[in-house]
């Protein structure tokens, strides 16, 4: 009897190490998601961006945005506990603070472009400890980047439903590099027309520290689910030496 406790509390261990593995996994692919993810080109327009979690357990103190070129009237629309500026390049809100592991809306209201086709605000996003740069753009046909740039289409008439819709979301990552403080995919297939080079090759204006505190942000979230995953094989490895030992080994005698 004894034997088959060890083996339900070996598949206990193994289930709740899976179950945090799946929370993390989720995490990892935890973004910064525009609402509508589409707009009429010409039309002034409020977007939400939905900013789903801080730098690891630290909290976001402030989030910078860069106005993507063709974008017109940009102006922050602050949460409560907020303030919101902006000027000719950036929109900022800044003096709140936001739980790591609780989303957040922020409003921005602005006239789309003229010209249709896609816009990517690079953001920064700042943390108590470390930030986060929002740089990496989406190229149609690959994986999704480490740390995606929300991007919105830009429809010559009424988007729609087609439009609106969120592309879902593909759990691997290309590989990136930091040139200048900006983060580019490095991948084959060259970025869409729509996605702005100059946007991207620039975005390491946004902020003065190096791009590596949000370069070491991401890869700590990597290394601890590696180490999970490493500890969680160990156990069950163990587990089942520890079983196989106890049912070879030969009966005691019973007075």
């Amino acid at each position: 009897m004894s034997k088959f406790r060890s083996v339900a509390k070996l598949a206990t261990a193994v289930g709740a190490g899976g179950a945090i593995i799946v929370m993390f996994a989720a995490a990892a692919s935890a973004h910064i998601a525009p609402d509508p993810a589409a707009v009429q080109s010409g039309v002034a327009t409020t977007v939400t961006f939905n900013v789903e979690h801080g730098c690891g357990d630290s909290p976001t103190s402030s989030l910078q945005f860069k106005i993507p070129a063709g974008v017109t009237d940009a102006k922050a629309i602050a949460p409560a506990g907020w303030n919101g500026a902006q000027d000719a390049t950036s929109v900022t809100f800044s003096g709140g603070s936001l739980d790591p592991h609780t989303p957040g809306d922020f409003e921005i209201s602005f006239t789309a472009p003229i010209a249709a086709g896609s816009i990517s605000w690079l953001i920064v996003q700042r943390c108590a400890v470390g930030e986060i740069d929002w740089f990496d753009p989406s190229v149609t046909g690959q994986p999704q980047p480490a740390n995606p740039a929300p991007t919105i289409k830009i429809t010559t008439g009424p988007p729609t439903s087609d439009d609106l819709a969120v592309a879902a979301d593909d759990d691997s990552e290309a590989t990136a590099t930091t040139i200048n403080g900006a983060h580019t995919a490095t991948s084959a297939t060259a970025p869409s027309a729509t996605t702005s080079a100059a946007a991207v090759t620039t975005a390491g204006a946004l902020t003065s520290a190096p791009a590596a505190t949000s370069d070491k942000t991401t890869d700590n979230g990597t290394t601890a689910l590696i180490i999970l995953i490493v500890v969680l094989v160990v156990i069950v490895a163990g587990g089942a030496y520890v079983v196989t030992r106890k049912s070879k080994a030969p009966p005691t005698a019973e007075n």
